[in-house]
């Protein structure tokens, strides 16, 4: 028998990376999720058995992902998903939640696109150690919120060094420097009493 976990977590505790929730389950046969869409990124990882995920790509077309151990699925924010248990050997899965100014970019040097949201990995070793960050983060005290920022971005590291879509070299967009730099800008003025949003865009060269 397997223990089903689920945590909810306080976002505003982060702000490179959120975690928001983080989960395992064991699924009854045909257990069904969706149609739905979500707010965030979220990242399953089939323990066991097999199930069927249904996705649309970056033009808004249905994709259907036959999946099972080892494998994984990344739900992007604003998609129209469902996903499904097999009759016969229903999933079991660990999930993570989150977002965040470097969720995007770390993602996408997984080489996991709305196109090919799927995890699978080149190294053998990948999936273990991957897993084992996951049940680090889901078996974690909530309250730790240091504790739970490092595993997520160990997990996010296994992922990307272990991923066999993964990207030689990912530049960062101009949305992720002009925020990067408003960040950094606010961070290190917002406690003076004549502080304003008119500086942090003259400091990013931006009109308000």
């Amino acid at each position: 028998m397997h223990d089903n976990l689920f945590h909810l977590l306080p976002g505003d505790q982060f702000l490179d990376l959120n975690l928001y929730q983080c989960g395992q389950e064991q699924c009854p046969p045909c257990y069904s999720y969706g149609p739905v869409a979500r707010n965030h990124f979220l990242f399953h990882y089939i323990i066991s058995g097999e199930g069927i995920f249904h996705t649309q790509n970056a033009r808004g077309e249905a994709c259907t992902w036959s999946l099972g151990q080892g494998e994984g699925f990344m739900i992007f924010p604003g998609v129209i998903h469902t996903y499904t248990a097999n009759a016969k050997a229903p999933w079991q899965y660990i999930w993570v939640e989150f977002d965040g100014l470097k969720a995007a970019s770390l993602i996408r040097a997984a080489g996991i696109t709305a196109d090919v949201p799927i995890y699978q990995s080149a190294d053998p070793k990948g999936p273990g150690r991957l897993l084992a960050e996951l049940r680090q983060i889901v078996q974690a005290d909530p309250s730790a919120f240091a504790a739970l920022l490092g595993h997520l971005y160990l997990f996010l590291d296994h992922m990307i060094q272990s991923s066999s879509r993964r990207a030689l070299s990912v530049q960062p967009g101009r949305r992720d420097l002009y925020i990067r730099q408003a960040v950094s800008y606010i961070e290190q003025h917002y406690a003076r009493p004549d502080f304003s949003l008119e500086e942090v865009a003259v400091s990013c060269n931006l009109d308000r």
